[in-house]
């Protein structure tokens, strides 16, 4: 029996839905029209309702057949997967064949309740920081002598800007504030998830998902011959999945935010529930409310009694908050699909960040491949070297790319890359750390401008000079196969890998 031809390019579709990740893909094998395999990445956007995801469904049904080989759900934040919820109507009509997701989302995975359980944890404590915050603004009983109003009206302005982050950062969560109106019935996540594992996963035939490892390659499906699916991660030790920032290895922020410790303990002893063994003081420690406003008094005499540490304590729930969201992106599903003739590789790395990107790297971290008569060992190192295509990591920020261990180590001279950031479409507090300079600079000239970004379709050069163009680096011949390889529509980008 011949063997089977081939996948010989795989065409790219970025969704410009908003910040947030769509990514559909079609294989075609030599000359044929109709494509051998139908792959999605993620359906998301941190902005937008059904009627604003519409068009972009309705296309991507379109374009698809209303067929799908492949979903790959990464990981769960809503920026890329609350379009499955927004567009359950259009989901329903498709027919599914296999869905991918990390071994983190295995129920019956010992080491994934662990990471659960700490992701929940991370989760109740945020909530009642944030809760106990919120009541204590808008508690008539604080009030503040006239006197201090103007330096009453600057503290409290700093104090709703703490409180608004955090909100921003928990809506990506499956989180509920006691008694508030972010607790009330359902989730949006929550919806989200449910129409994946419930209404996709079924029609696949199957009871659950596949779960993937790293460190493994992906069986081969139909009709995705003579390619490999190699898993990166998330990392299996579950400490690298809470590395957030490594020297060396991260790159500058638009805003350095101050260091701030994370207290999970401290603020889940809020809750009327936690027993002596969770409190991070033995009960002999703990003052009374009534005692404690007895001492505040005596302390401040009536005067400047806003400088009490019961809020402001609280503000490094904006640091926990921040280590939810790290963590969550770090349990990100990673793929490297590489043409296994050519050996060149499309990156698809969710929005793993430093943790998770330097796990690629650990020892023992390989993968055997074919190779002549025998097999040949395959290294992280080796795929990103022949990336050609990067699915840039969490919409550009400082570190949802490494350095040492990520973009410095693409060296191919054909390397696009696509980042699922628009500023129209992202909370405000986003501006300050998206997109990371650093990050945009290197791929820029790393691409030699072949870069694309939701918003502006190829992004305007972000020169190191006033004078240097990145796309005058590239010859003639790249020029011309860079334009004839891509498309920018109002609804999409799109783009053609040839192996």
């Amino acid at each position: 029996m011949p063997a089977p031809t081939p996948v010989s390019r795989i065409v790219i579709r970025m969704y410009r839905i908003g910040t947030g990740d769509c990514f559909a893909l079609k294989f075609f094998k030599g000359a044929r029209k109709t494509p051998s395999f139908r792959m999605l990445i993620d359906c998301g956007s941190c902005r937008g309702d059904q009627a604003h995801f519409a068009p972009f469904l309705d296309d991507l049904a379109a374009w698809m057949g209303k067929r799908l080989d492949l979903l790959v759900v990464t990981h769960e934040h809503l920026d890329h997967v609350n379009g499955f919820a927004k567009g359950r109507a259009i989901f329903e009509g498709f027919d599914i064949a296999h869905v991918w997701m990390a071994w983190t989302e295995d129920a019956d995975d010992p080491d994934a309740r662990l990471v659960q359980d700490q992701l929940g944890m991370l989760q109740r404590a945020v909530a009642l920081g944030l809760d106990r915050m919120e009541r204590l603004r808008n508690d008539p009983a604080r009030q503040w002598p006239e006197a201090e109003r103007a330096e009453h009206l600057a503290v409290d302005a700093t104090r709703a800007r703490v409180v608004d982050g955090v909100r921003e950062l928990l809506s990506f969560h499956d989180v509920a504030l006691p008694g508030d109106a972010l607790g009330a019935g359902e989730s949006e996540l929550g919806r989200a998830m449910d129409v994946v594992r419930t209404t996709l996963v079924a029609k696949t035939g199957h009871d659950t998902p596949d779960f993937l490892h790293p460190g493994t390659i992906a069986p081969e499906l139909p009709g995705t011959e003579g390619l490999r699916f190699y898993v990166l991660g998330p990392p299996k030790a579950v400490d690298a999945l809470k590395v957030e920032v490594v020297a060396g290895d991260v790159y500058e922020r638009k805003q350095t935010l101050g260091a701030a410790t994370t207290f999970g303990a401290a603020v889940q002893a809020l809750a009327a529930d936690t027993g002596d063994v969770e409190r991070p003081f033995a009960d002999a420690f703990v003052m009374e409310a009534a005692s404690a406003a007895a001492t505040t008094e005596a302390a401040f005499r009536g005067r400047n009694a806003w400088r009490d540490v019961s809020f402001d304590w609280l503000q490094s729930v904006g640091a926990l908050a921040m280590r939810l969201h790290s963590h969550t992106n770090n349990t990100s599903l990673a793929l490297a699909i590489e043409f296994a003739g050519s050996r060149k590789v499309l990156l698809f790395p969710g929005d793993a960040e430093i943790g998770h990107w330097r796990s690629w790297h650990a020892e023992g971290m390989t993968w055997q491949v074919p190779h002549g008569d025998g097999t040949q060992t395959v290294t992280a190192r080796d795929l990103l070297a022949q990336t050609v295509f990067y699915k840039v990591g969490h919409h550009s920020s400082h570190n949802g790319t490494a350095r040492a261990s990520g973009l410095d180590l693409m060296t191919s001279p054909d390397l696009h890359a696509m980042i699922t950031l628009d500023m129209a479409r992202i909370g405000a507090g986003w501006h300050k750390t998206m997109p990371s300079p650093g990050v945009v600079r290197e791929l820029i000239a790393r691409t030699k401008g072949r870069l694309f970004r939701i918003d502006e379709g190829v992004l305007a050069d972000w020169a190191p000079s006033d004078e240097w163009d990145a796309r005058s680096s590239m010859n003639a011949g790249e020029r011309a196969a860079f334009e004839a390889a891509h498309t920018v529509d109002d609804l999409f980008i799109e783009l053609e890998v040839r192996g």
